[in-house]
C-alpha cells in the first residue's frame, strides 16, 4: 500500500487570489491552469477593468484530475449545506 508523505502546514506559503482561470493547456505532460484577476486601471477614467494574470499553475495530469475532483466534491457540498440550511426571514424595523 502507497502511504502518502505527511502534510506540513508552511503558514508563511503565499497564497494566490483569481477571479478565474484565463485557460488551460495540456503540454510536456503537465497541466498548465493561467490564473486571472479582475483589476481596476486608475491611468483612464472613469477606471477600466482588465483581466490580468496573476499566475500560471502546473500540474502533472493526475495531481489536476484530483484536483478537479476535490473542486468539485467541494462545491457539491457546500450546495447541499445551502440546501439543508433553514429559510431565514428578514425582519425589517
Amino acid at each position: 500500500m502507497n502511504h502518502p508523505a505527511p502534510l506540513v502546514n508552511e503558514t508563511s506559503a503565499p497564497e494566490i487570489f483569481c477571479d478565474g482561470a484565463a485557460g488551460a493547456l495540456w503540454h510536456n505532460g503537465t497541466m498548465r491552469i493561467t490564473l486571472e484577476s479582475l483589476r481596476a486601471n486608475h491611468n483612464v477614467q472613469p477606471a477600466a477593468l482588465q483581466r490580468v494574470v496573476v499566475g500560471t499553475l502546473v500540474m502533472p495530469m493526475a495531481a489536476a484530475e484530483t484536483l478537479a475532483r476535490l473542486i468539485l466534491d467541494a462545491a457539491q457540498r457546500s450546495r447541499q449545506i445551502a440546501e439543508d440550511a433553514p429559510p431565514t426571514t428578514r425582519t425589517i424595523q
